[in-house]
């Protein structure tokens, strides 16, 4: 009976597309918490006592992670 002999470089090559569906997969969550996401907001704006009408306003969220 023959006895099959360990090559590290072939089972390295065999394992890299497992590795990369691997890696792909598990990169998918991260993929999708960077969206964009919507908010309605309904009231009045008002700087110094004056009232602004129509006025675009652009909201942020301070990242807390970096």
């Amino acid at each position: 009976m023959k006895q099959k002999t360990f090559s590290p470089g072939s089972s390295a090559k065999e394992m890299q597309p497992t590795l990369i569906i691997y890696l792909f997969f598990l990169a998918l969550p991260s993929l999708s918490i960077a969206e964009n996401t919507a908010v309605h907001v309904r009231g009045k704006l008002v700087c110094n006592g004056k009232s602004f009408n129509n006025q675009k306003i652009e909201m942020y969220k301070k990242n807390k992670y970096i």
